[in-house]
């Protein structure tokens, strides 16, 4: 005896057999500094004359193709005239798309969304870079009534700077940020709420949110950079509480170990031999929570980003940026 069932049923049932083939891809983190171009990749099947795709950031349309031609009628306004897509890669495969002039407010997730294909999600990390002893201003901008609102500053879960109710409040701010930090007060009611933080030091380095409540919060990453000339030394700081006969730090470079110490002295068995006899810690400070690494004759494979990682403490991060010795100029000698 066999059983039947209502059409009904047996295209629900389809349904969702064909609902749960569908899945969620997604792609590492893509940076970009602010100011910059980049691009969200995005690969899949696709008929350029008879599907569409629609990219979206935190539900606000950014850019919709459809039916052979561009169609951003519903496109936030926030990314207007920045955005594209590469028509001529598009029977390829190719829905990647492009954004101008990054701002901090394009940080965030991004999906790329085709119907009847897997959804692909791109998280954009927006960043900005600040060399160590400058100061930098992280942008943030929102609707804001300078008197009866509230913005918050954070770096990690630490209080940067807080402004309520027509002036800065600071009692609970997180004491690497003391008198370092400040607002644009007069440019607040148009929306200003970017930070000014004064003399970065590799503690700044990380993310921060400019918090509005009722608002979308805004994220940007500082990237907190030194410089070398190529041949030189170099040190690359790093302090924290740190018990020098009992704790561990270890410093790495893209993954590679490039100084490690524990237990009252250093361990050097797995450093990358491109390191090797190019790296010390200052051992008469460590008790003092100095952890800094120097780097000797510095190469341009040194360059990009470093961690300081201590366990059960923040990481520190700093990149190196490596530059080539000026060179001289022919000399020209007159002849009297």
């Amino acid at each position: 005896m066999s059983l039947r069932f209502p059409a009904t049923i047996t295209k629900l049932v389809h349904s969702l057999v064909f609902m749960s083939c569908l899945s969620l891809v997604e792609s590492p983190e893509i940076q970009a500094v602010i100011g910059n171009d980049v691009i969200l990749p995005c690969h899949t099947v696709f008929d350029k004359n008879n599907s569409k795709v629609t990219w979206k950031h935190s539900g606000q349309i950014v850019h919709t193709y459809q039916y052979g031609k561009d169609y951003l009628t519903n496109q936030h306004t926030n990314f207007k005239n920045r955005t594209s897509l590469f028509h001529d890669e598009m029977t390829r495969g190719n829905l990647s798309l492009k954004l101008t002039n990054v701002t901090e407010r394009d940080a965030g997730s991004y999906s790329c969304e085709v119907p009847e294909q897997s959804k692909h999600l791109i998280t954009l990390v927006v960043e900005i870079q600040a060399v160590i002893g400058d100061d930098v201003i992280l942008p943030c901008h929102t609707v804001f009534d300078k008197n009866n609102s509230k913005v918050t500053w954070k770096h990690r879960d630490q209080i940067v700077h807080t402004y309520q109710y027509g002036k800065d409040y600071l009692t609970n701010q997180h004491t690497n940020f003391k008198n370092r930090t400040s607002l644009f007060h007069d440019e607040m009611t148009r929306g200003n709420l970017s930070l000014k933080l004064t003399n970065v030091t590799e503690r700044d380095a990380g993310s921060y949110s400019c918090e509005v409540p009722e608002h979308p919060g805004h994220l940007i990453t500082l990237v907190v950079e030194i410089q070398a000339v190529i041949g030189d030394d170099v040190i690359l700081p790093c302090h924290t509480v740190f018990d020098k006969n009992n704790s561990k730090v270890t410093w790495k470079h893209s993954g590679q170990i490039v100084h490690t110490y524990q237990y009252g002295k250093d361990y050097l068995t797995n450093q990358d031999t491109n390191f090797k006899n190019r790296t010390s810690l200052f051992h008469d400070e460590m008790t003092r929570g100095n952890l800094s690494l120097k780097l000797t004759n510095v190469t341009e494979r040194d360059a990009g980003s470093y961690s300081c990682e201590v366990p059960e403490h923040p990481g520190h991060n700093i990149t190196l940026v490596v530059e080539r010795k000026p060179t001289k100029g022919p000399v020209h000698v007159t002849s009297k």
